[in-house]
């Protein structure tokens, strides 16, 4: 009896590691190009700063980076770990974020890219509150520290995936273009042919006036301030478009 009740012990334990287990959630499979937050590595600069975190992983994140930015009375800055797979091996890069001190009680605030608080379905009868990492695409991303990591390692987007991002550029072309064009106002109707334009450019062209836009706005971190009142000018239109959608050509094999 001692025997059965020791093993109905151990088969509950099992059972309720496996539906506390978030693995799934928070460590998904990456493809090709594609990185995402890790969960429960985030390191705040007021505590770097306070001496409470390892030496290691200062080192890891890098002095050089830390020594370059400070806390205000309004921001804070704070580091996630992301995880990638690119060249098909595992990279690992710690990217630089920063949020409203406001936000520090906000369930909201101060998150990891990619990374979110929500209910998933843990098994067919349980459903839990957890982390969920979203995998992004590296080439696609906003963060600088993610992309001069790209750069540094001469990561080139795979030709076997490369059409899918053309796919996607040209179609958004598509859709956007077509709506500039019927908008009946002369700044989108420019914006609108220079974007078909673009359709037709050789991509291997360094020359071409798409490659010099893209060239332009990697070497200004694809930022761009725009006042309101120039939103709608020709050139702000566009350049919009291509911050939004062109980040990626950065890295084509053909460039």
């Amino acid at each position: 009896m001692k025997t059965v009740l020791i093993l109905m012990f151990f088969l509950t334990l099992q059972s309720l590691a496996q539906v506390v287990d978030t693995s799934k959630f928070t460590n998904p499979s990456l493809d090709e190009g594609q990185c995402h937050a890790i969960a429960d590595t985030k390191v705040y600069l007021k505590d770097i700063n306070a001496g409470t975190i390892a030496p290691a992983t200062i080192t890891d994140i890098g002095l050089d980076k830390i020594s370059s930015i400070a806390n205000s009375s309004e921001e804070s800055y704070f580091f996630c770990k992301l995880k990638c797979q690119l060249n098909n091996k595992i990279h690992f890069v710690w990217n630089t974020q920063k949020d409203k001190n406001e936000n520090f009680k906000n369930m909201q605030g101060f998150v990891c890219l990619g990374l979110e608080i929500a209910n998933v379905q843990a098994t067919p009868t349980l459903v839990i509150t957890t982390t969920i990492a979203n995998p992004f695409e590296a080439v696609n991303s906003k963060s600088m520290d993610l992309r001069n990591y790209l750069k540094h390692i001469n990561y080139k987007i795979s030709e076997s995936i490369q059409s899918k991002y053309l796919t996607s550029f040209f179609e958004s072309i598509n859709v956007v273009a077509k709506s500039y064009s019927q908008s009946g106002h002369p700044e989108l109707i420019k914006a609108a042919e220079t974007l078909y334009q673009f359709k037709s450019t050789d991509l291997s062209d360094k020359n071409s006036p798409l490659k010099l836009r893209i060239s332009e706005l990697a070497a200004q971190n694809w930022t761009k301030n725009i006042p309101y009142t120039e939103s709608l000018k020709n050139e702000n239109l566009v350049d919009r478009f291509l911050i939004d959608n062109a980040r990626f050509i950065e890295f084509l094999v053909a460039l």
